[in-house]
């Protein structure tokens, strides 16, 4: 791939097309109001994808899944919680798989408060704060199939921003990626 682009986007960029029934780049030039060669390009890995374009594909194939595989491949994402292949697993089993870590989620609640009772973490404590820690990216790679399952079932939930304050970090959309 040149230019930076995605690999794993590309691949579903051009699987998303072909799902929604466009044999060609021609058909997805027409659907997206793009030239067939910037489809090309972009399913190529040619021209780097924006988060721009993504939704614009994902909203013309219908394909909320393009959205969660560029998510996936953020560099900020990976650093911090590593690749992840995507469950497409039907919304009702991601639902039970969401609902078995929500009960889970409380056990390592306690745990967390436990740990931090005298505000620090000492030497011993640290294995069991891994494992929370462990925990906690199991479930938010299982809330992500969560979205995407509610997504791909036509359920779209209302968004919220929340205001960034001491200890947060913006969740604007234009401030997370740089691709």
């Amino acid at each position: 791939m040149s230019n930076g682009s995605m690999p794993t986007t590309c691949k579903w960029l051009r699987e998303a097309r072909r799902a929604k029934g466009y044999q060609n780049v021609g058909q997805a030039g027409l659907a997206t109001h793009r030239s067939p060669e910037a489809v090309g390009r972009h399913e190529r890995g040619d021209v780097p994808l924006q988060m721009a374009d993504v939704i614009e594909y994902a909203q013309a194939y219908d394909s909320p899944t393009l959205l969660m595989a560029f998510c996936g491949e953020c560099a900020i994402r990976q650093e911090l919680f590593g690749a992840r292949e995507q469950h497409f697993d039907s919304l009702p089993v991601t639902v039970i798989r969401m609902a078995n870590r929500l009960r889970r989620a409380a056990a390592h609640a306690d745990q967390l408060a436990l740990i931090m009772d005298d505000g620090r973490v000492d030497t011993g404590e640290i294995p069991q704060l891994q494992i929370t820690l462990d925990f906690l990216q199991e479930m938010e790679c299982v809330w992500r199939d969560l979205v995407t399952a509610c997504m791909r079932s036509g359920i779209r939930a209302k968004k919220i921003d929340r205001p960034a304050g001491p200890g947060t970090v913006c969740t604007s959309a234009n401030a997370h990626h740089s691709k």
